[in-house]
């Protein structure tokens, strides 16, 4: 009886282990799942977000800020009025939203990069030149929409001034390495240089440029060339 009783308890045992294990692997199971759908979840709305803003932006571009409506973006991105509302926002908030994603284009960082990294006065300068004609380039129909919408909404009007001086601070490794190394012109000082780029390479003239047709290699060439003769010692 002895024997008996103990093999019953050791099957007894035994069954528990493993209805516990059982438990704790389906547990375990449904954290995973559950931790899985939250990252797909998170992964869906930010393509959802990202889709209204490239919708957003197409529209700006084509038929103005004001002529586009909510309804027209969510038409364009494929979803609801609704789910714009609730993934950016109303319009001013979307141009925001739009704003701040063009200043995280990697290329901005690129350049400085390229420009720090340069072994001559005249290769930094033409390295800032190429990356920022290019970065422009590339941004300009979103350039357009900031200045174009900026006098409707304070919200985004800030939102310029805030870009504006991070654009200017990010010419500012160009005026350190030139000054640093004895390049800087006499008479010059930083804040004097940092404005002189600013008049050149500035989102403004450069939006003046584009404007007025110049082809962009163009353009890069011949703001070197004024940069420099701007702010390099020249020969006697």
């Amino acid at each position: 009886m002895t024997r008996i009783y103990n093999t019953s308890v050791r099957s007894r045992q035994f069954g528990n282990a493993q209805l516990v294990g059982a438990s704790e692997w389906l547990y375990g199971l449904g954290v995973t799942s559950r931790s899985y759908s939250s990252v797909q979840r998170r992964q869906t709305a930010a393509l959802t977000r990202e889709s209204v803003l490239d919708a957003a932006e197409r529209l700006f571009a084509e038929q103005g800020y004001q002529a586009t409506t909510l309804v027209s973006i969510a038409a364009e991105a494929r979803v609801a009025v609704t789910t714009v509302y609730g993934s950016v926002g109303n319009k001013a908030e979307i141009v925001v939203a739009m704003l701040r994603r063009g200043m995280a284009e990697p290329s901005i960082e690129e350049t400085i990069r390229r420009v720090e990294g340069a072994t001559s006065a005249r290769d930094a300068i033409s390295e800032m030149s190429r990356g920022i004609c290019s970065t422009i380039q590339k941004l300009l129909p979103l350039v357009n929409i900031m200045y174009d919408t900026a006098p409707t909404d304070p919200v985004i009007a800030a939102t310029v001034r805030e870009i504006e001086e991070t654009y200017r601070h990010n010419l500012t490794p160009l005026v350190s390495m030139l000054e640093r190394n004895g390049w800087l012109g006499p008479q010059l000082s930083p804040d004097v240089a940092l404005d002189i780029l600013w008049f050149h390479f500035g989102i403004p003239p450069l939006r003046t440029v584009a404007e007025l047709g110049w082809a962009w290699p163009t353009t890069e060439i011949w703001l070197a060339d004024q940069v420099a003769y701007a702010l390099l010692r020249q020969p006697a």
